[in-house]
C-alpha cells in the first residue's frame, strides 16, 4: 500500500502538457470534436488519480481509472498513427504529443503491476474484459444505436457494390477443467449475429448445425468461405493435440491449412497466452489479434472493416456516433462498480453480479435520425 501511495504521489503532471496535447487536435476535421472528448475523458480520470491519498486509498477506483486510461491512451495512439497525419497541423505537435503520452502510460503501467501483485487470488473464475464489454452492448439504450450502426454498415456495403463475405467460425467448445471459458460460447453466438447483422454471411455449427448434421457439409461450410475466424483458447490447443475422438478439430485444422493460400486466417485470442490458446502452426506463421483486453466494439469495428473492406472514408462516420456515446459513457461505468454491494438482501447481491455485463452504461444517444433510416430505434426486446 505505500507503494502504491509514493506511485500516486509521483504520478501528478503539469496540466499544462495536456493542453499541449489538445492543441494537437484543434483542426476542422469533424472527428477533433470526438478527439477532445478522449482526452477530455483521461484528464477526469487523471485528477482523480491524483487526489487519492493515503491512508483512505480506494483499490477498485484507482484499478478501474488506471485500466480506462490505458485504454484511452491506446485509443490516442490509433489518431496519433501515420494514417491520421492529416489531423495535425504540423509533425512537430504530434511527436510532442506521442513523448507526452508515452510518459504518462509507462507511470500508469507501474501502478498498474503494483495492483496486479497486489491483487488476492481466487479459485473462482475470472470474468474476461472482451464478455463484460460485449455485455455492455446489450443496454436498452445502447443495443439500438450499436445495431442502427450495423445495419448501417450493411447498407453501404451494397451502395459501394461490395461482395459481401463468407466467414467461417471454428472454434472448440470449453473442456470441464478450463473453467475460465464459461463464457466462450455464449460471446462466440453473439460475435456471428452481430457480424451477420452487418451484412456478413457466417457459418456457425451452433447455430447452422441441426440433428443428422454431416461432417463433409461443415467442411463444406470452410471450403465456400472467404475468412476464417480462428478462436484462440486453451480448451483448442488441448483438443488439437489430443486427437483421440476428436476429429473434428483435427479435421478443421487440416482444411483450413490446405486452403491456407486462398483464406483469410483470423486468429482471435480469447483466453488464455498465444502459445497455451493456438497450436504451434498458427503461433508461427500468423498474426494474431489478442481480444483478451480492450472493448469489445472497437475490436468488432476493426474486424468488420478487414472483412467488407470498406475504405475508411466510408466507414469511420458510421461508427461516429455510437464510439461518441460509448465513450461519454464510459465514466458512468466508474460510478456503478463502486457501489458498496449489499449482501443481506439476495435480489441485491444478484443484481449486482450481473451488474458488469448488463448494466455498465446508460447511454443517451444525442444523434437524431428520422424513422425510415432508424429500422432498429424502437427495439423493445
Amino acid at each position: 500500500m505505500a507503494k502504491l501511495s509514493l506511485l500516486l504521489d509521483k504520478i501528478e503532471i503539469n496540466l499544462n502538457q495536456l493542453n499541449l496535447l489538445m492543441q494537437a487536435f484543434k483542426t476542422s476535421n469533424p472527428d477533433s470534436q470526438y478527439l477532445f472528448e478522449v482526452i477530455e475523458s483521461l484528464i477526469r480520470a487523471h485528477k482523480r488519480l491524483v487526489e487519492q491519498k493515503f491512508p483512505t486509498l480506494n483499490i477498485k477506483l484507482i484499478t478501474r481509472d488506471i485500466e480506462f486510461s490505458l485504454r484511452q491512451c491506446d485509443l490516442l495512439y490509433t489518431y496519433l498513427s501515420d494514417r491520421n497525419q492529416h489531423f495535425f497541423s504540423n509533425m512537430r505537435s504530434r511527436d510532442q504529443a506521442i513523448t507526452w503520452l508515452t510518459a504518462l502510460e509507462k507511470k500508469y503501467n507501474k501502478i498498474f503491476q503494483v495492483l496486479k501483485v497486489d491483487k488476492p487470488n481466487s479459485l473462482q473464475p475470472q470474468k474476461s474484459t472482451a464478455w463484460v464489454t460485449q455485455g455492455a452492448l446489450s443496454d436498452e439504450d445502447l443495443y439500438p444505436l450499436f445495431q442502427q450502426t450495423l445495419y448501417n454498415v450493411r447498407k453501404e456495403s451494397l451502395k459501394a457494390e461490395c461482395l459481401p463475405p463468407k466467414v467461417f467460425i471454428s472454434y472448440a467448445w470449453p473442456l470441464p477443467e478450463h473453467t475460465n471459458e464459461y463464457w466462450v460460447k455464449e460471446y462466440i453466438i453473439q460475435l456471428a449475429k452481430d457480424l451477420k447483422s452487418a451484412g456478413v454471411i457466417v457459418y456457425l455449427d451452433e447455430m447452422d448445425s441441426r440433428y443428422g448434421y454431416s461432417l463433409q457439409d461443415h467442411i463444406n461450410h470452410l471450403k465456400e468461405s472467404d475468412a476464417v475466424l480462428l478462436i484462440g483458447t486453451p480448451s483448442l490447443k488441448t483438443k488439437y493435440e489430443t486427437p483421440a475422438n476428436l476429429h473434428m478439430i483435427n479435421d478443421e485444422f487440416t482444411e483450413i491449412i490446405h486452403q491456407s493460400k486462398r483464406l483469410k486466417i483470423i486468429p482471435l485470442l480469447l483466453e488464455g497466452r498465444y502459445e497455451l490458446s493456438f497450436p504451434r502452426a498458427i503461433t508461427r506463421n500468423r498474426s494474431i489479434e489478442d481480444w483478451t483486453n480492450g472493448d469489445y466494439i472497437n475490436h468488432f469495428m476493426a474486424l468488420l472493416q478487414h472483412l467488407t473492406g470498406l475504405p475508411n472514408h466510408l466507414y469511420e462516420p458510421l461508427w461516429r456516433s455510437v464510439l461518441k456515446a460509448y465513450i461519454r459513457n464510459m465514466e458512468g461505468c466508474l460510478a456503478l462498480q463502486t457501489q458498496p454491494t449489499v449482501t443481506d438482501d439476495s435480489s441485491t447481491s444478484k443484481q449486482s453480479d450481473n451488474l458488469n455485463r448488463w448494466s455498465l452504461f446508460n447511454i443517451f444517444a444525442s444523434t437524431s435520425i428520422t424513422e425510415d433510416q432508424a429500422p432498429y430505434l424502437n427495439y423493445t426486446g
